[in-house]
């Protein structure tokens, strides 16, 4: 679709409406991805990140990186990376949520959720990217990171958030090469992560065999493209 600005400035209605539509559907996909009301009490870490872009000329960027814990009977924890691009020209958004849980007990419900959505409407030359990977580390008893481990913790989220700044080319196969670099360097920094992980539940005697879930979603120009 494409579209002029009026007199005054102003969006017609009908692209206003196509970016309200396609925000709503973004909100949706979030809410139906709530756990069960009979697991809201006890349903672990949830994470959601949401990029949002409406305005012409502009990139919105938006990253997360958690590293929980979690002990009781239900276990729903949920990631989810919502972006979405509507109603502008040349506007791009990127959505990243990384997630780790250490799980301290034996939950009888075990139903963790990890997805990523990248959506585009009602707009020219526009990108959007979605990168969620969940790691769910099933310890069987509490655990916490050393102060060592919390710190390197850190310094992965920056760089994470560093990658989800990365600037998009206007040029459709360029900008496919940027988001699919992106998601090189995405899952190096998951692999570092874990690793970190790794070796905190090694030095407490809990040896993991877990591996990250990974979802990732790209769309330019109202159509899908292979980011992953």
């Amino acid at each position: 679709m494409t579209w002029t600005r009026l007199e005054d400035g102003r969006r017609p209605v009908r692209v206003i409406a196509a970016a309200v539509a396609l925000l709503a559907a973004a909100f949706a996909i979030a809410a139906a991805l709530a756990p069960p009301a009979s697991a809201q009490d006890d349903g672990g870490p949830k994470q959601v990140v949401i990029a949002e872009n409406i305005d012409d000329f502009t990139q919105k960027s938006r990253s997360g990186t958690q590293v929980a814990s979690f002990s009781g009977d239900f276990f729903n924890s949920e990631n989810l990376a919502i972006a979405a691009s509507a109603g502008c020209n040349r506007c791009d958004s990127v959505a990243v949520a990384v997630q780790a849980v250490l799980v301290g007990s034996t939950p009888s419900v075990f139903t963790p959720r990890n997805a990523a959505t990248a959506a585009t409407g009602g707009c020219t030359n526009c990108v959007s990217y979605a990168y969620a990977s969940q790691y769910i580390v099933p310890a069987g008893t509490p655990v916490r990171l050393s102060e060592d481990g919390r710190d390197r913790v850190r310094r992965i989220r920056h760089r994470i958030a560093d990658v989800a700044e990365t600037p998009i080319p206007n040029e459709p196969d360029q900008a496919l090469l940027t988001l699919q670099a992106m998601t090189a360097d995405l899952d190096a920094l998951v692999a570092r992560l874990r690793s970190v992980i790794d070796a905190e539940l090694l030095e407490a005697g809990i040896p993991s065999t877990s591996s990250p879930e990974e979802s990732v979603s790209g769309e330019i120009d109202g159509t899908a493209v292979p980011a992953g």
